[in-house]
């Protein structure tokens, strides 16, 4: 659940990079929950890269559950979802920037 988590998180990073950053330095902020929404915000408009923000922070509060949560576990399809899903979007970044994100 992390490695896909921070996949994710670390294209999203370099996707609010990409689209300008933000503050008066145009980085990236600094903590998870304010990267989902940059993200979710920055991508909303976007045909291909609409649902990052959704799906980000879906596989985060799975990332959270996992690390975190003593009554509940993560199961073989949360697990699956986040894979799926880290892979798709990396694809899909790598193709919208045409960058060497290797999502394989």
């Amino acid at each position: 659940m992390s490695a896909a988590y921070y996949a994710l998180e670390h294209a999203a990073c370099a996707a609010i990079l990409l689209y300008g950053g933000v503050g008066a330095a145009k980085g990236f902020p600094k903590s998870h929950r304010d990267i989902i929404q940059h993200i979710g915000t920055l991508s909303a408009g976007d045909p291909e890269l609409g649902e990052f923000g959704d799906i980000l922070n879906e596989v985060y509060s799975l990332r959270e559950t996992a690390d975190y949560n003593v009554t509940r576990h993560p199961v073989r399809e949360d697990a699956d979802f986040a894979i799926k899903s880290a892979t798709e979007l990396l694809a899909l970044c790598k193709e919208k920037w045409k960058s060497d994100i290797d999502p394989g």
